[in-house]
């Protein structure tokens, strides 16, 4: 039997909901937002690397032939737009009394970085021993490639097997399932608590 030692989670759309988000800078660049989210798409993969936040827009902006932002919008759009996930929020604190390290592994765009860096100390940010976070020098890596669920692993001091990996990506949990972690889609918050208690054999809900 596997003893699980850590548990991972994706921050967006996971531990918050920025649907709204989307929305918002859409609306802003007077798109779609199909045709947003299919542009971004092309582009999103750099920006999780670090790509800084205006040339992302000019790029976006250039395939969908509209004009790019004059100043950055990303952050200011998302402060007034997402929705924090209190309750999963709180089946991370009640990992921790029960001694699972937690983790957050995301794609993290630089502008989404430097909003969780803030919040590290103060709120429920810091709830998580380990964050690894796509654009951050040292990780430059993105899900679902191996290396960054390799990352967490080395950083929280365990084996791949020992982790438990809660994703909305089907994509990014196939990334964690493939280095030997157990994997969990996370469709909403009910299902992932269930699961979650499940395989710990720990009542969470």
């Amino acid at each position: 039997m596997i003893e699980y030692k850590t548990v991972g989670f994706d921050w967006g759309n996971v531990l918050n909901d920025y649907t709204k988000h989307t929305e918002a800078m859409a609306k802003y660049l007077r798109l779609p937002v199909e045709k947003f989210e299919r542009v971004v798409e092309k582009h999103v993969r750099d920006f999780h690397l670090g790509l800084p936040e205006m040339e992302f827009w000019s790029r976006v902006c250039s395939d969908a032939g509209v004009e790019p932002p004059q100043e950055p919008i990303w952050r200011r759009l998302f402060d007034q737009t997402v929705i924090i996930n209190d309750e999963l929020f709180d089946k991370v604190r009640k990992l921790k009394g029960l001694g699972y390290k937690t983790a957050m592994i995301s794609n993290a765009e630089s502008p989404n970085v430097v909003y969780i860096n803030e919040r590290i100390k103060g709120t429920q940010y810091d709830l998580f021993d380990v964050y690894v976070l796509s654009s951050e020098p040292g990780v430059k890596e993105v899900k679902p490639n191996p290396r960054i669920y390799l990352i967490a692993c080395e950083l929280c001091g365990i084996t791949p097997k020992q982790l438990i990996f809660v994703d909305d990506s089907e994509r990014n949990v196939k990334g964690a399932q493939a280095v030997g972690s157990y994997g969990i889609h996370h469709i909403n918050n009910k299902r992932t608590i269930e699961e979650l208690s499940d395989v710990l054999g720990a009542r969470l809900q």
